[in-house]
């Protein structure tokens, strides 16, 4: 799942994704992907951490409680990486992809956290469906 109100972000993400090999679900509003959010539905989250109406870490505090075993790796700018650290303090280990990132060092990042499951990432559901297009509200 990808989560950013940044349409050009997400829309070359959900790309790059799917030509790695991953399925994606793609939202530009964190409600709607809140909505359609169901537990064991996905394995990770791209969520961005500055968006309106709801922002990433209130979005991922929201999903935990919905399913505990999803993974998240926030998208933000370099300087609010402390921040979600501060914030997030529950975590272990926290998923920081920084803006701007590479789509090639996104997937990199991603397999990581997917092999920090003890999972192979080629061959794990990390997005449902397919054919996918981002949701609008």
């Amino acid at each position: 799942m990808i989560v950013d109100d940044e349409r050009d972000i997400v829309d070359v993400m959900r790309m790059s994704l799917k030509r790695a090999g991953f399925r994606v679900d793609a939202f530009y509003e964190p409600l709607e992907a809140l909505h359609q959010f169901r537990s064991g539905k996905y394995d990770l989250a791209v969520i961005d951490v500055k968006m309106p109406v709801m922002d990433g870490i209130t979005l991922y505090r929201q999903m935990k409680m919905i399913d505990p075993q999803l993974k998240i790796c926030f998208m933000t700018a370099l300087s609010e990486a402390g921040i979600i650290r501060e914030k997030i303090s529950e975590m272990p280990r926290v998923c920081i992809a920084k803006k701007p990132i590479s789509t090639a060092e996104l997937i990199l990042l991603l397999r990581a956290e997917l092999d920090s499951m003890n999972q192979d990432a080629d061959n794990i559901d990390l997005y449902p469906s397919s054919n996918h297009t981002p949701h609008e509200s």
